[in-house]
């Protein structure tokens, strides 16, 4: 039985191309979807993203996509998935030793640093010292980086911060407007610093850092179900972006 849901473009193209078809077994995942883009949308966010990834279809073949330019090409920011993950109704899955997704999304060339975000839904715990993203290299480092007894490091633009946390679980979201960078959890803020340095030519890795050597570094295990790449957010946008996505996993039954 086919699902009717108001008429969205972007979620059609997303749809299209991940091989997600509006099948009553689907519904989940049409309703989320649909609602998703609705909500960035009302939200005024949609268009200060350059990548959304929201980990839907359960396989690599539909994980990689990019809602906002879902090609199968990597100037469309597709994800590459390297190494073991497993993938799931749930999201993907790395195993903490060769697992990375390559966004094909270069930091210093496709962002501003006065302006930029990036984020991701931790759906699982932490154990050891691990990257759930970033890039950690010599041409500068920009990451999220749990370790310890609930422990985060971050950095970005030579801002660093390391800080006690309430849980590994969540949306992570560093943001960066003007001289301003901010650390949230979903969607509430948790850190600011101030910083002025330049963003790393290179691509940002999902489940790990990005060594810079074409490999990952500080390898994650906790499972992603979202993430996020694009321009610096306000704090009424971290607070609304974190309902939309967190209605999101609802409608999945994924939410933490």
């Amino acid at each position: 039985m086919a699902i009717l849901v108001r008429e969205n473009t972007d979620a059609n193209k997303f749809f299209n191309a991940a091989g997600i078809a509006k099948t009553e077994a689907n519904g989940s995942i049409i309703i989320a979807i649909s609602q998703l883009t609705t909500d960035l949308k009302s939200y005024g966010i949609w268009d200060k993203m350059k990548a959304i990834y929201p980990m839907v279809g359960g396989t690599s073949g539909s994980h990689k996509y990019n809602l906002k330019d879902p090609r199968d090409t990597n100037d469309a920011f597709r994800l590459v998935f390297s190494g073991s993950w497993i993938h799931s109704s749930t999201g993907a899955l790395p195993n903490g030793s060769n697992t990375f997704a390559d966004t094909n999304l270069n930091l210093n060339t496709q962002l501003v640093s006065s302006s930029m975000h990036y984020m991701g839904y931790a759906r699982t715990d932490n154990s050891g010292e691990r990257m759930l993203m970033g890039v950690y290299s010599p041409s500068g480092d920009t990451f999220l980086d749990f370790y310890g007894s609930l422990r985060l490091y971050y950095s970005l633009r030579g801002a660093t911060a390391d800080i006690s946390i309430p849980s590994w679980k969540g949306l992570w979201h560093l943001n960066a407007v003007g001289t301003s960078t901010k650390l949230y959890r979903n969607g509430s803020l948790l850190n600011t610093n101030t910083a002025t340095g330049t963003l790393p030519s290179q691509t940002l890795f999902l489940g790990a850092g990005n060594n810079g050597s074409g490999g990952g570094a500080y390898f994650s295990i906790q499972e992603l179900a979202f993430a996020s790449i694009g321009d610096g957010l306000t704090d009424t946008d971290a607070s609304n972006l974190y309902t939309a996505v967190q209605r999101f996993q609802t409608t999945l039954g994924r939410q933490v």
